[in-house]
């Protein structure tokens, strides 16, 4: 009988070619269901070929915007610039 050892990816040794990640923490959150049905369109509209994006990728989008615009108006972090468009 074999017994299968999962590899610990912790020490898995990592190409220098290799993207870093973000360190992440799940979590559950409940949302009103209209939520989910938007997330889906804006993952839909957002996804390109070759990159399908998801619910909880547009959702980690809205709670990264949503957020940084929360830290500008209580004094977290300072505004920022907005560059104009190079036609405008």
């Amino acid at each position: 009988m074999h017994r299968r050892i999962k590899a610990d990816p912790a020490r898995r040794k990592k190409s220098k070619d290799e993207p870093t990640t973000t360190a992440t923490t799940q979590t559950a959150v409940r949302l009103p269901t209209e939520w989910m049905g938007r997330l889906i369109a804006i993952a839909e509209a957002m996804s390109v070929p070759g990159l399908d994006l998801t619910s909880s990728d547009a959702l980690r989008m809205a709670l990264a915007i949503g957020m940084g615009e929360l830290e500008v108006k209580h004094g977290l972090a300072a505004p920022e610039k907005r560059r104009k468009a190079a036609n405008a």
